[in-house]
């Protein structure tokens, strides 16, 4: 062990999951955003 074990996790699929959840985040404000927006008064 050198210290840089993501505890049994590669870091790429930890590096993978932190990405898509970006993106999903991204996307849902996104969408939160423009629907707030165009919302009629």
């Amino acid at each position: 062990m050198t210290g840089v074990s993501d505890g049994g996790i590669p870091i790429l699929f930890s590096l993978g999951i932190l990405i898509l959840f970006v993106m999903v985040m991204i996307g849902l404000a996104s969408y939160v955003f423009t629907r707030e927006v165009n919302k009629p008064f």
